[in-house]
């Protein structure tokens, strides 16, 4: 473990370096506007007379490309109109930021609110709060954890940006589906780019030193195998402490030793299960935030409730909120419009692509007009996707939920769950009610034992 550990903050460190590296080596902002091709039509009067244009033949008061400069031939797939940014200042507030591109701004802010707050209910993450010395260490620990994810999170997002800007739709490796139009963008057919998915591979092997290539790559794999690991340990340690005490006859008895070795069994077929998910699965990344998520939905506001509000609600209300808020998102998954393109029926510009129109030109080809295309004939059905939605329901639901079923609860003086063992309800740290807690083994839960005796089921 502590090897691992140590191997993923080597790849973090790397993913740092590589992210400073590119940082110090970026390019400009963006291409510069598409130098063009015969009888294309400058947008406006600086990019004319940056590329030495000449007039327009049939488009009054237009400027267009310069054969004798440029040559008969020239094409540089360039950005149209104004070029591809690798940072969108605004795109976490603006809806058009990406104009003339949709933003799937409400999908953004749902995964940064998914992974924010759904970390917390991460029993490795609690887990080495727990093990600290003190609270006062914990909470420092959290605090210093917290600057190095900025750090590194921050700088390294910038990847994505350079990996668009170098192999997106304005870059010499783009590639588009022919029967489909835009009229944002002006085009009859060609519209719709084809992302590359190993762009990130290629620009990290082909465009990065080797040596630094290599190190995020290993990087990349480190952390992942330490959260895989993680996660691992985590799940056999429930199956453990929380499933075989409660749910096998005795398991209130279970010494140490014998929890320790169900854990270790428990190992091999969550390994077994882990490695069928990642093979068949190829986007493991996204895997991980429907997995806090989930954990969102159901755990967060027993966790929170657990620590804060202790009084006001039951392990029958927190047991409701954990079912009520997972099945609900479950629900949601399936029941909200969802057509794969994260983008909201909102904004001027989120819509899809249309089927593309072959023969007129676009109108940003100096042409007659009879030859030009009518960008009002591309028929671009408008984005539905409410993903993200579901992620800000669901724990919105649990809370509701628990608060209002622990009041039930109270006045009827009973739970509600009859159909469950009584025992299951009961705190996990009593269910021998003639045994204590031994908090002699971690020093936070001896200074600080009514937070770890509180009902967690």
């Amino acid at each position: 473990m502590v090897h691992n550990k140590l191997g993923a903050s080597l790849g973090l460190l790397g993913l740092l370096t590589t992210s400073a590296w590119m940082l110090s080596n970026r390019s400009p902002d963006h291409p510069s506007p598409s130098i063009g091709f015969p009888g294309y039509l400058y947008p406006d009067d600086a990019t004319c007379e940056a590329y030495e244009g000449v007039p327009a033949v049939y488009t009054e008061g237009a400027c267009m490309y310069n054969e004798d400069v440029w040559g008969a031939g020239g094409v540089d797939n360039g950005a149209y109109p104004f070029g591809d940014k690798d940072v969108f200042n605004d795109g976490m507030m603006d809806i058009d930021a990406y104009n003339p591109f949709p933003n799937a701004i409400l999908f953004n802010w749902a995964t940064i609110f998914v992974l924010g707050f759904g970390n917390l209910a991460a029993l490795d993450f609690q887990a080495r709060c727990m093990a600290a010395k003190s609270p006062k260490i914990a909470t420092m620990g959290n605090f210093i954890a917290a600057g190095l994810t900025f750090i590194v999170g921050i700088t390294f997002s910038f990847m994505g940006g350079y990996t668009r800007l170098n192999y997106g739709p304005d870059s010499q490796f783009a590639s588009f589906t022919v029967d489909t139009c835009s009229k944002f963008l002006d085009l009859p057919t060609c519209a719709a780019w084809e992302p590359d998915a190993t762009a990130f591979l290629k620009l990290t092997t082909t465009q990065l030193p080797t040596f630094l290539g290599c190190w995020v790559l290993i990087g990349i794999c480190a952390a992942s195998m330490s959260t895989s690991d993680g996660a691992i340990l985590a799940i056999s340690t429930v199956l453990s402490h929380n499933i075989a005490r409660k749910a096998i006859p005795g398991g209130d008895r279970f010494s140490d030793v014998k929890l320790l070795t169900i854990v270790r069994v428990s190992i091999i077929p969550v390994t077994l299960i882990a490695c069928i998910v990642a093979s068949t699965y190829n986007e493991t990344g996204y895997l991980l935030i429907v997995a806090f998520d989930i954990v969102l939905a159901g755990c967060i506001a027993p966790l929170f409730a657990a620590i804060y509000f202790k009084k006001s609600v039951t392990p029958g209300g927190a047991l409701a909120a954990v079912l009520f808020g997972s099945i609900l998102r479950a629900i949601l998954e399936f029941a909200l419009p969802k057509d794969g393109l994260l983008a909201i029926p909102h904004g001027e510009f989120n819509f899809d692509y249309g089927p593309g129109e072959v023969g007129p030109l676009p109108t940003f080809i100096d042409a007659p007009a009879s030859d030009h295309w009518d960008p009002d004939t591309c028929d671009m059905p408008r984005m539905e996707d409410w993903t993200g939605l579901d992620s800000l329901l669901s724990p919105v639901t649990s809370v509701v939920v628990m608060f209002l079923w622990s009041f039930i609860e109270r006045k009827m003086d009973r739970t509600l769950w009859t159909c469950l063992p009584a025992h299951w309800l009961d705190p996990g740290y009593t269910l021998n009610k003639t045994s204590t807690l031994d908090v002699s083994k971690t020093s936070t839960i001896a200074d600080d034992a009514h937070v770890a005796a509180v009902p967690l089921s």
